[in-house]
């Protein structure tokens, strides 16, 4: 609200997706380190966290418009949920 000046419906709005893709992350990626490894997965979302995590946070503030706020926050939520989802 602060950064991107928008309504706490808005706001509501993210949070509620957010949690959504917190799931989707944890599932697809959890998959993904029982087909390929876990060290696997945790080296490619390490690099993967490495590059895009500054990025989409850079660019969430940058953000001019809902749908840009909305994809930059689900990306973070997504890479940051996947960081830990073969722990799971």
């Amino acid at each position: 609200e602060v950064v991107n000046k928008v309504s706490s419906s808005i706001l509501s709005g993210v949070l509620i997706t957010s949690g959504i893709v917190t799931i989707i992350a944890a599932l697809l990626v959890g998959h993904l380190s029982e087909v390929i490894g876990r060290k696997k997965t945790f080296l490619i979302i390490g690099i993967l966290n490495i590059i895009g995590l500054p990025y989409f946070f850079q660019a969430l503030a940058n953000a001019d418009s809902v749908p840009t706020i909305y994809f930059n926050a689900m990306c973070l939520v997504f890479l940051g949920n996947s960081a830990y989802a073969p722990v799971l």
